[in-house]
């Protein structure tokens, strides 16, 4: 068997990016991420009912209609989702760090892969429930996670402590960007590559530390 590669800074920030467009549509404001103003903070609940008018599937609205994720609900979804890549041959695992994917026929090239994933994540308003999900674990008070993790990187000394929010999103959402400004910590074959910094800035973007 093996893995389909989604990298994992790339989904990192599927969680993070996506979550701030998320919260900015629902508070009622422009999806952009061009300004480093502050949000109008909303509860989960608030969140979620909002994204739950979004659903288009009955398993997505079911989940979202009351303003809450469940851990029965999220295992829901999973069963669902991991149920619709199983048709096309492969299966998913779920961990506090994401998620990993496996062609279980060892035939799928990555293209054929990551169109069996999108497909299936729109067959199940993936995008409405795993990042809010786990976003919750981790940040209960729904504050920016963006603002959190550049708090951590500096107070780490990892970043330069003039990085802004949309510094740190235009870097991660920039391949080539990121690679020269953290490739130093997701690259072990980079010439600058620190093992101990490195953990550290993984448990930032984790939320572990």
């Amino acid at each position: 068997m093996s893995s389909i590669g989604h990298p994992w800074r790339r989904m990192l920030c599927t969680l993070l990016c996506g979550a701030v467009v998320t919260l900015a549509a629902s508070c009622g404001t422009a999806a952009s991420t061009n300004s480093d103003s502050q949000k109008k903070h909303v509860t989960w609940a608030q969140q979620i009912k909002q994204d739950a008018k979004k659903a288009k599937t009955s398993l997505g609205k079911g989940i979202l209609k009351d303003g809450d994720i469940t851990a029965a609900e999220f295992s829901e979804f999973t069963s669902a989702y991991d149920a619709c890549l199983k048709k096309h041959n492969m299966t998913v695992s779920f961990d506090s760090k994401g998620e990993s994917y496996t062609d279980l026929g060892n035939t799928l090239t990555k293209e054929e892969g990551d169109a069996i994933i999108d497909q299936c994540r729109t067959q199940t308003d993936y995008m409405l429930i795993v990042p809010t999900y786990q976003q919750m674990q981790w940040n209960p008070d729904n504050r920016d996670g963006v603002e959190m993790v550049v708090e951590c990187l500096k107070k780490h000394k990892l970043v330069d402590q003039s990085l802004t929010r949309q510094d740190y999103i235009d870097i991660i959402t920039d391949e080539s960007r990121n690679a020269k400004e953290f490739g130093k910590y997701e690259d072990p074959s980079n010439a600058s590559y620190d093992q101990q910094k490195a953990a550290q800035y993984t448990a930032c973007q984790t939320h572990e530390s």
